[in-house]
């Protein structure tokens, strides 16, 4: 099976495209980075975005913006902030792991990190989850990932 193969097979239990959800180890709250940097791992909790996700949200918010869909991308990354609650502003090429053993580095829209305590408090605020899943109008349940520069 292709890798596109496979993304075009997820779905919810509504029949629209979703990622699948997140494997166990990804639910299990990492310690706080300043704890130990030397051993803790950053980590930012996110909800991986699909494009439709991305096509969704610019046709929701910005349905004046005539781009194509690769600039809608672009357009995304620079406004989604103007729509979201305040301190969810920020994204991140995450590493995903699926349980077929792959990875999958999607955009995510981070809610929290393990970087600071202020931030690991927002990643445990469900209202918060519960405001940006509805503004995104998905049901895709955030994780915590590994993050990744998008140019490696």
């Amino acid at each position: 099976m292709s890798s596109a193969q496979l993304y075009n097979d997820w779905h919810d239990e509504d029949g629209k495209p979703a990622p699948p959800p997140p494997l166990p180890v990804c639910l299990k709250e990492p310690p706080l980075y300043t704890s130990n940097p030397g051993k803790v791992h950053p980590k930012v909790f996110a909800i991986p975005l699909l494009t439709s996700d991305i096509l969704r949200f610019m046709n929701k918010f910005l349905p004046k913006d005539r781009s194509n869909n690769v600039d809608k991308h672009y357009v995304f990354t620079e406004r989604f902030w103007e729509f979201t609650p305040d301190g969810v502003d920020r994204l991140a090429y995450i590493v995903v792991p699926l349980k077929e053993g792959r990875l999958w580095y999607p955009l995510g829209l981070v809610i929290g990190s393990n970087l600071n305590e202020e931030d690991m408090q927002q990643a445990r605020d469900e209202a918060l989850v519960k405001q940006v899943q509805e503004i995104l109008e998905v049901k895709t349940q955030p994780a915590w990932y590994h993050y990744r520069n998008p140019d490696h």
